[in-house]
Order: structure tokens, then sequence, then C-alpha cells
């Protein structure tokens, strides 16, 4: 075991970490204030004007539908204009926020250009493996924001939140953050035994994209989650392994992993996990190596801020980092209070040419790297 007191920082990514911070504490405060004024609703309802909302979902409820955003003064919006905030007192199989006729009926379709989704789990989330995203996205239009916010158990079956693009050139997220709070769990269905469990490679991920609309921010916070019944390695059969990535850009059509667009600005935290985080490419780019297959590849064009506090660390491969980024534009990595027992960060090809824009929000040295408090078992 090894001690690495290194310290090596540049204050020029600060910015990046201020907004993780900020992104944290106004997602608690919408978990508190959001209830204040809320219209008690049923999953056969579907969403279309802002405002707060509770809902109760039967056993037999697998959709929930968000298509818009359009002021509406009675339903305690006022002062909330573009803001549709929905608390799950039990949770559906599958949420819908989409303006895309082919996913919503016609008669139903409203708009959600320059719309603030916040969506908070307070009941346990059942798998949507068939349904392919507990949370589905498809837009037509620009949605301003979408918050997930996580307070209780997920089944984790597939992807969490799904990003799906339909070649429309208006379609955009400013904001898209996913985040699970200290009472969150994360659980694969028939966990501990060898079969089901999470695969990166079927697509098990808390925010999978594809063909993804632009966007500006993307967040993914840990942050005391259990994950001791989702992540799991054994030294006496190393294909009983469970895990999942925390972003996967599924490209899983394509033969070769090409560089395809991703998120402006990244924030990835992972704090004071529960249990042993597990895996390899935690942001990984799927590709199709031969038809039927899904390789992982390095995650392409990091550009933000990746930190991890008082967690531990077991990869499952010898040859992939835990964290595996290629063509860096800037980046701002905070390892502290580590526990690591594998090759933790990969970085390949920096480069800050591929968006000048992006480059130029921090400083010319592209990395900025601190390690603390930490430790590596060889």
């Amino acid at each position: 075991m090894h001690d690495y007191p290194v310290s090596v920082t540049c204050v020029s990514c600060a910015t990046i970490i201020c907004q993780i911070l900020l992104l944290l504490c106004a997602t608690a405060a919408a978990a508190v204030t959001d209830n204040g004024a809320a219209t008690l609703l049923f999953c056969s309802s579907t969403i279309a004007t802002s405002g707060v909302y509770n809902v109760s979902c039967s056993n037999e409820s697998f959709f929930f539908y968000v298509i818009g955003c359009a002021d509406d003064s009675a339903n305690g919006s006022s002062g909330n204009a573009g803001l549709v905030s929905v608390n799950f007192l039990t949770s559906p199989y599958q949420v819908v926020v989409s303006d895309y006729p082919v996913f919503v009926s016609q008669s139903k379709v409203g708009g959600l250009a320059g719309c603030s989704v916040h969506i908070t789990y307070l009941a346990p989330i059942p798998s949507a493996l068939s349904m392919a995203g507990n949370v589905f996205v498809a837009l037509t239009s620009p949605l301003l924001e979408l918050r997930v916010l996580l307070l209780t158990s997920l089944m984790l079956g597939g992807g969490f939140v799904w990003v799906r693009g339909v070649n429309e050139p208006n379609a955009s997220i400013g904001l898209l953050s996913v985040v699970a709070g200290p009472q969150s769990s994360i659980v694969c269905s028939g966990s501990y035994t060898n079969q089901p469990r999470c695969l990166v490679s079927y697509g098990a991920a808390l925010v999978v994209l594809t063909s993804s609309p632009p966007i500006s921010n993307l967040s993914v916070v840990l942050n005391g989650t259990d994950v001791t019944r989702a992540m799991w390695s054994s030294q006496s059969d190393t294909s009983n392994i469970s895990s999942f990535a925390l972003v996967q850009i599924d490209n899983s059509t394509n033969a070769i992993p090409n560089i395809i667009p991703v998120a402006k600005t990244h924030s990835i935290l992972l704090q004071n996990v529960v249990g042993t985080v597990v895996g390899s490419r935690l942001l990984a780019l799927l590709y199709s190596q031969y038809p039927g297959s899904r390789m992982s590849s390095t995650y392409p064009q990091f550009h933000g801020a990746l930190i991890a506090r008082n967690c531990s660390f077991v990869g499952d491969s010898p040859v992939a980092a835990i964290f595996d980024l290629s063509d860096i534009a800037s980046a701002s990595i905070t390892l502290v209070a580590l526990h690591v027992q594998s090759f933790l960060v990969s970085i390949v090809r920096v480069n800050t040419t591929f968006d000048a824009a992006a480059a130029s929000s921090c400083s010319s040295t592209p990395l900025s790297l601190t390690i603390a408090e930490s430790s590596l078992v060889a």
C-alpha cells in the first residue's frame, strides 16, 4: 500500500466545482420547497402546464407523461413560469418527457421549449429494462433543464435516464442533472447471484445518450448512495461482476467508436458512496465491433470536473481504467480520501483544439489534478 499526498491545483476550473456544490444545494432545497402548493395527480394524467405535482401511481401504472409547461396560475404555477416539478409518492415504470409526436399522442402534444422539469423520486422505482429508461427523453425543442433527484431505491435494469435524439435540429438540453442523495440506493435485480446483474455492455447506466441532442451541462452525483447491491466483484469467479456506468454514450449501431457530440461541460461527483465502486469505464462510449456485439471505448471529449471523495474503487479490467478519458479539452480532477485497487484514471490524446470556446473557458493548462489522503493497492 502506498500513500500519495500529492497536491497539484489549478483555480481556473474552480467555477465548475462551485457549480456542483450549488447544484447539490439547489436540488436539496427544491426537494423541500416544491411540495408547498402541490396538485395531487395519478399516473393516468399527462402534465402540459407548469406547476408542482405530487403523483401517486398504482401497481399497474407504466407511463407518466410531461409534454409541456404552459402557464396555469390555477395550478400553482404563478411565479414558477416554465417550471414543472413532479414528486413521485409512488413511482411508475417510466416517465416520458417529450414533445415528439411519435412518442406522445398527437392530441396531447404540448411544447417543452424553455421548460424546466424537476423530477423527485420518493418511493422505490421498479426496473424499466424492457422500456429502456425510467426517464425517457425525446425532444423537438430546446429544454432549459431536466433535474432528476433520487431519494429512494432504484431497481436498475437498463438505463435510468435515457435521452434519445430524433434528428430534430431545434432540440437541445441546457442542464441535465441526475443526483442520488444519501437516502438512495441502487439495486440490480437478483443481486449476489450469477444472473441477472448489472452489465455496462447491456446498457446499465444512470444516463444513456443515444444520438443525443446537444447538452450544455451534464451533471451526475452520487452523494452517500448505497451501491452494495449493484456493484460487486468476485476474486474466485471473475465472470461474477456487476457494475453500471455513470454516463454511457450508446453508439452501438456503428461499427467503429466514432467521436460523436457529447455534453459541452461535465460535472461528475462521487462522495461518501456506501460500498465499493466497481467497474471500468464508468464514463463509456459503446460501439458495435461486429453485428450483435457491444464494446466499450474511452469516453470522448471530456470537459469539466471529476471529483471523488471518501470512496473505494475496484477495477474489473487489466487494460481499461475506471475513468478512461480521451480528447480532453480541459478538466479539473480531484481525488481525496480514496482507497483504490486498480487503474483509476487514464487520459489519452489531450486536445485543446477541438472546441476553442470550451478550452478558453478554463485556462491554457488543460488539466488540473489534486490527490490527497488516498491509498493505492497494487
